[in-house]
């Protein structure tokens, strides 16, 4: 079983999952295989699924819309307790939490920028099914959801669906974020959200779409062609999104997914949800968010002081992907630098 470790300075924990080490790292750069094993007609090769959203066939047949089944080679497992424990400075506990793929389509080697709206809103809405059900686990603290598009990360399946993670704590790179957004609106007054939404509407350079979600490059980005999307209005939470809301998240997803590929080509790139944790009180200061990020270039060496360095000015990144609202390639692939 895998083991979670705190490392005792930054207080960042890490899985180790020595099993996970017989996957391949790096999928040799071939094309896709004839058979999917997600799509729909192989439930038979995957693990029994959790969830599926069907009309009339019963459970790992075909007929399903939306399905989540475990990862075949789980970090986390939902079984037995945390057994938290310490040795000298070191804090460790055993590999307890979930770690499930949610298919957003039966569709074979299909991609988030090749889904229409009413598929995967359908798709977001057991994204939050499967969020709330997990924290109903006393356990289990926050829910990670985040998916891997296009070639590079270590990519094994082509076919678009998302992955859930559920730990038994908090990131630091989570709790970050919302202390962030409690200092910002105890020292000023206003929800940074709302204020980072009014300036980059006012400047514009860096505004991609605009719509019930604003699609933007952030102003510190950490990356080439990072990108965000943040509501307009304040919602604390993922969870909270009714029906309208998953439509316009599901619009903003799938302009974002189209355009990143228009100017960069089959780079891979990752979505990843930004929400409060499971039992987290409402939060008048934060509001939940998309963050995709590029795999452009490999790590420069000031990253190594955690200096990021990023070559693509925000404001260069976000007139590109303005400029591919007809969703044609440019002349030429853009250089990565």
């Amino acid at each position: 079983m895998s083991e979670l470790r705190r490392d005792p300075i930054t207080h960042r924990w890490v899985i180790i999952a020595p099993e996970r080490a017989l996957r391949p790292l790096k999928p040799a750069p071939t094309p896709p295989a004839p058979l999917d094993p997600l799509s729909g007609g192989n439930e038979h090769l995957t693990p029994h699924e959790i969830r599926a959203r069907r009309e009339g066939a019963g459970p790992n047949q075909q007929g399903w819309r939306v399905r989540v089944i475990p990862h075949r080679s789980p970090a986390l497992r939902v079984e037995g307790d945390l057994s938290p424990r310490e040795h000298g400075p070191y804090a460790m506990m055993r590999g307890v939490g979930a770690h499930e793929i949610i298919l957003d389509t039966p569709e074979a080697h299909s991609r988030l920028s090749g889904l229409g709206v009413p598929q995967l809103t359908e798709a977001l809405e057991v994204y939050q099914e499967r969020m709330l059900d997990l924290s109903r686990d006393h356990r289990l603290k926050v829910c990670q959801l985040s998916r891997i598009e296009g070639s590079g990360w270590g990519v094994t399946a082509r076919h678009a669906h998302a992955q859930l993670i559920a730990l038994p704590f908090v990131p630091e790179e989570v709790k970050g974020l919302i202390e962030g957004a409690r200092r910002y609106h105890r020292e000023v007054g206003r929800d940074v959200f709302e204020d980072i939404l009014k300036a980059t509407l006012a400047d514009g350079q860096r505004v991609i779409r605009e719509a019930s979600y604003v699609t933007f490059a952030p102003y510190a980005s950490r990356a080439p062609f990072e990108v965000w999307i943040v509501p307009t209005r304040n919602v604390d939470r993922f969870a909270r999104l009714d029906r309208g809301d998953l439509e316009g998240l599901a619009e903003a997803l799938i302009d974002a997914a189209r355009r990143l590929e228009a100017v960069l080509g089959d780079v891979g790139y990752q979505v990843v949800l930004r929400d409060l944790p499971c039992a987290h009180a409402p939060a008048a200061y934060f509001r939940f968010f998309i963050q995709i990020t590029p795999h452009l270039q490999r790590a420069h060496p000031l990253a190594e002081v955690g200096v990021p360095i990023n070559p693509i000015a925000p404001e260069e990144a976000a007139g590109l992907l303005r400029a591919a609202a007809g969703l044609e390639r440019p002349r030429e692939k853009m250089e990565t630098r």
